[in-house]
C-alpha cells in the first residue's frame, strides 16, 4: 500500500478554523450540570454507527468519521467523499490519532495534536487539533484543518451504584447509611452524584477503553469517619474502564480494580 510521507506543522501555511484555549483567554461559557447537555442526539448518532473519533472544520466545511476497526469517510461541502477501507489504511505509532490511507480516488494523511481549541463557530471545545493533507490525481494537494474529539463511550448512560471499592465489597455504613449513586452524562460527557456524605460532579475524558475524571468539585459538609475520602481517590486513580454484562469497572494505572459500579434504575 502506497504510503504518504509525514509533513511537518511548521511547514503548513494553512488557514485555522480552530482557535486555540489559553490561561489568559476568555473561558468559553458553560451550564450547570443539570442543564449542560451537549449536542444532543449528535454524539450518540455517531456512536451507534460506530464511529470511535471525528473531526470537522471550516472554510472550507470538511468532516471526518473514522471507525478504528472500520472505515475511514471523508467528506467536503463541495461534495467530494472518500471511503478507505481498513486495509487501505496505515496507522502511525503515535499517541494520538494518525493515518495515511490511499485507494484509487486519492490519497489522505491525518495528523492529530492534544491541544484544547474551540470552534470558531459555535465556541464548543474539542481536545485535538486536527491537519489532514488530501491527493487527488490531476490536483493540487489541499490541507484542511480543524478539530476533532473521540466519541464517548454511550453504554455508561444513566445510574450507577457503587458496589466495590478496590478489592473490598462496598457496604452502606461505610457511606453514612446511603450508597453512592452517580449518573453519567455522555452528552455532556459529565457525571455528578452522591458520594455518601456530599455531592460530587466532574468532567469525564474518554477514547477507546480509558477513561479519566477531572474538574471535579463537591459539597464540604463534614461528615462523620467514613470512605468517602477514599472513593474520591479511587475516582482520580482511574484510567481504564471495563463493561461486563451490567458491571462497569474502573481501573487504576496498573489496571488493579478501583471501583465497580453496576446499574440503577
Amino acid at each position: 500500500m502506497k504510503t504518504i510521507p509525514f509533513i511537518l506543522f511548521a511547514a503548513l501555511v494553512v488557514v485555522t478554523s480552530c482557535k486555540s484555549i489559553s490561561k489568559t483567554a476568555k473561558p468559553v461559557e458553560t451550564k450547570p450540570f443539570a442543564e449542560e447537555t451537549g449536542n444532543l442526539g449528535f454524539m450518540e448518532k455517531k456512536w451507534k454507527s460506530g464511529i470511535d473519533f471525528y473531526a470537522t472544520g471550516n472554510e472550507p466545511f470538511w468532516a471526518i468519521d473514522i471507525d478504528f476497526e472500520g472505515d475511514i469517510i471523508f467528506s467536503t461541502m463541495n461534495g467530494d467523499r472518500f471511503v478507505f477501507r481498513k486495509e487501505e489504511v496505515k496507522w502511525y505509532r503515535t499517541a494520538t490519532p494518525g493515518f495515511s490511507a490511499s485507494n484509487s480516488s486519492g490519497q489522505l494523511s491525518f495528523v492529530s495534536m492534544m491541544e484544547e481549541c474551540a470552534d470558531t463557530m459555535s465556541d464548543e471545545v474539542f481536545q485535538y487539533k486536527i491537519t489532514i493533507d488530501l491527493n487527488k490525481d490531476g490536483e493540487t494537494q489541499k490541507t484542511f484543518t480543524g478539530r476533532g474529539n473521540y466519541v464517548p463511550d454511550y453504554r455508561l448512560d444513566g445510574k450507577w451504584k457503587l458496589d466495590q471499592l478496590g478489592n473490598k465489597k462496598a457496604v452502606e455504613t461505610d457511606f453514612y447509611g446511603k450508597m453512592p449513586v452517580f449518573t453519567f452524562e455522555m452528552d455532556a460527557l459529565r457525571f455528578g452524584g452522591s458520594s455518601g456524605c456530599n455531592m460530587i460532579s466532574g468532567k469525564v475524558n474518554m477514547n477507546p477503553g480509558k477513561i479519566s475524571f477531572g474538574e471535579m468539585i463537591s459539597t464540604r459538609m463534614a461528615c462523620p469517619e467514613g470512605k468517602e475520602d477514599e472513593l474520591n481517590q479511587a475516582l482520580q486513580s482511574t484510567m481504564f474502564y471495563t463493561l461486563e454484562e451490567s458491571k462497569l469497572i474502573l481501573k487504576d494505572e496498573n489496571q488493579e480494580i478501583s471501583l465497580v459500579f453496576s446499574r440503577s434504575e
